[in-house]
């Protein structure tokens, strides 16, 4: 009896790493593409350029951290330039 108390402790302890560890990895890979959200507002951001520069400077700047790789190169670029064409 005492052989079979302990070999469920194991299995639970086990069963208890390896959903946290499931966890840990999740919330890892989760947070990892800030570059979709990204694209997207550079999308809304050229498109009210025209119509509505304040809202552009909003949405732009609502991108954390540009220059620190969580923008590709050409995403990047497109920033700068509408960052440029929004302050005109």
């Amino acid at each position: 009896m005492e052989q079979i108390k302990i070999k469920a402790d194991r299995l639970m302890g086990c069963i208890f790493y390896i959903i946290f560890i499931s966890f840990g990895l999740s919330c890892l890979f989760a947070c990892n593409n800030p570059q979709s959200e990204a694209s997207k507002l550079l999308e809304d951001a050229d498109y009210l350029l025209k119509s509505k520069p304040n809202s552009t400077m909003t949405l732009i700047d609502s991108i954390f951290y540009p220059e620190k790789k969580s923008l590709s190169r050409g995403n990047y670029m497109r920033f700068l330039v509408l960052q440029v064409q929004a302050n005109i």
